[in-house]
């Protein structure tokens, strides 16, 4: 008899015979109850027994049970059964969340070293790791502005998923208009992947604020994944960016790989998944990047490169290297390394423009941007530490210029209109603030004949930068000639 009647005789003994599921109900009380539950339910009357048995309970348990850590106890279970992955046991995978099954979410416990958000720092620099422990944490409005949206984010999902979720709009501090488009655009977002999902797969399984661990690489390595989409062949891992500054770009970004290792980890031997596809949602930029690497690529680098340099970096050991990852590591307003790079660099200000040759010019470009910052941080250091009492010898505090204001907007209109002239300018919305007092379609609809977007000022980029070339005035001399 073949592996797939049997299989078929198993899902028919599971669907119609109640003494599997009633064994099936006793290994989940022994795994997941208590003493207490399992002698109350001893002494409980025998509740009659249920008609047309389904699997749809068990599979719901299996899934909540294999979202909170239980991965091992849920394989032994299907092998028990004769599968290897959940989705052999019935043709119909588990379905996605809804409010009456909320998907499971174990909190991070404690502090990690190796954090998958500071990754790219510590993957370059991997004594930075242990230095940055020092520093004494220390929040920001923007940290706690990405807090609220990733809340709003998420009320926002369940909400358009049917899931049960409270409106966190009244606790959020630096709720705004904006951050409201945002958390909706991200739903819309999510719910079209879904939507996409199902046109290959019947039945995909989406979890949100998905804890992961990916110790099994990184010591201590654990975080949580805004979204996880789940499908035929295929994990998505979506990552919701609030910030305005940086743009960030999912192409081997490493944040993004460690939570899709520790998806791995909980998914892999249950689910049939060959890729994983990485998305970085960013709406106050603009910018929705994927990135997709088959399942065995992401290992190796795991392997290769992630553990390794994890271990270098748990234990303090390594090189210190500066570079743009410098720019959220707290001990970069001292750190030596990264003086010395820069005041190196700073050596080729003693020479004239002129009389550098080309190949230095291209090594100042490709560094100068990481000397403004270094300069910018230290002349920021210098003056919050002399605020709080420090001298540097040669330098002293001063009152900064200032400009007049008025101190009660209220109080000069009435003066001036009192004398008989109008306070008030009349000025034309900005096309952001016009396109939301009309609204969006609207706004195409009476105004896209008026706008316009002039050609942008030319910047000088690395050839990484993903905008095309500009033409000059050379180049189009030398186009035209051509043409002739």
């Amino acid at each position: 008899m073949s592996k797939m009647n049997d299989m078929a005789m198993t899902i028919e003994e599971l669907k119609n015979a109640a003494a599997t599921i009633n064994d099936v109900a006793n290994w989940l009380a022994q795994q997941f109850g208590g003493a207490s539950e399992a002698t109350e339910k001893a002494e409980a009357p025998a509740a009659p027994a249920k008609t047309a048995l389904t699997l749809e309970e068990v599979r719901a348990v299996l899934a909540d049970k294999s979202r909170a850590g239980h991965t091992a106890e849920i394989r032994e279970l299907l092998k028990k059964y004769g599968a290897s992955k959940l989705s052999l046991v019935t043709q119909d995978i588990m379905k996605p969340c809804s409010g009456k099954r909320r998907c499971s979410n174990m909190p991070p416990k404690g502090h990690s070293i190796l954090s998958a958000s500071s990754s790219d720092r510590w993957l370059h620099c991997p004594p930075s790791a242990r230095l940055c422990e020092t520093y004494e944490d220390k929040g920001s409005n923007y940290a706690a502005e990405g807090t609220d949206a990733h809340s709003l984010c998420e009320y926002k999902l369940r909400k358009a998923l049917g899931m049960e979720a409270t409106d966190p709009t009244e606790n959020l501090d630096l709720y705004n208009a904006e951050m409201e488009d945002c958390a909706t655009g991200y739903a819309s977002f999510i719910m079209e992947l879904l939507e996409d999902a199902k046109q290959t797969c019947s039945d995909p399984v989406i979890l949100i604020e998905q804890r992961v661990d990916f110790s099994r690489w990184v010591e201590q390595g654990f975080g949580t994944s805004d979204a996880i989409l789940i499908s035929d062949g295929t994990m998505h891992v979506i990552d919701y960016k609030h910030g305005l500054g940086i743009l960030v770009s999912a192409e081997n970004n490493p944040q993004m790989k460690c939570y899709a290792l520790g998806a791995l980890e909980l998914f892999d031997d249950i689910y049939d998944i060959d890729t994983v596809s990485m998305t970085i949602y960013q709406p106050r930029r603009q910018n929705v990047s994927s990135y997709e690497v088959r399942k065995d690529d992401l290992y190796q680098w795991a392997d290769e490169v992630l553990k390794p340099t994890a271990d270098l970096a748990f234990a303090g050991d390594g090189n210190f290297l500066c570079g743009e990852w410098c720019g959220f590591c707290k001990a970069k307003h001292e750190c030596r390394a990264r003086a010395e790079a820069n005041l190196l660099l700073a050596q080729h200000d003693f020479k004239l423009p002129p009389l550098l040759e080309d190949s230095e010019i291209e090594v100042i470009l490709s560094r100068v941007d990481e000397l403004v910052s270094w300069a910018s941080d230290i002349k920021e250091y210098a003056l919050q530490q002399a605020i709080s009492g420090k001298e540097w010898t040669g330098w002293k505090l001063v009152e900064g210029r200032s400009n007049r204001r008025y101190t009660s907007e209220e109080a000069v209109s009435k003066a001036v209109e009192a004398a008989g002239f109008d306070p008030y300018e009349k000025k034309l919305l900005g096309i952001t603030a016009m396109q939301k007092l009309v609204g969006k379609s609207r706004f195409e609809e009476l105004l896209s004949p008026h706008i316009e977007k002039p050609q942008g000022k030319p910047t000088l980029v690395p050839e990484s930068d993903k905008r095309p070339a500009m033409n000059t005035a050379k180049n189009d001399f030398m186009e035209e000639y051509d043409n002739e």
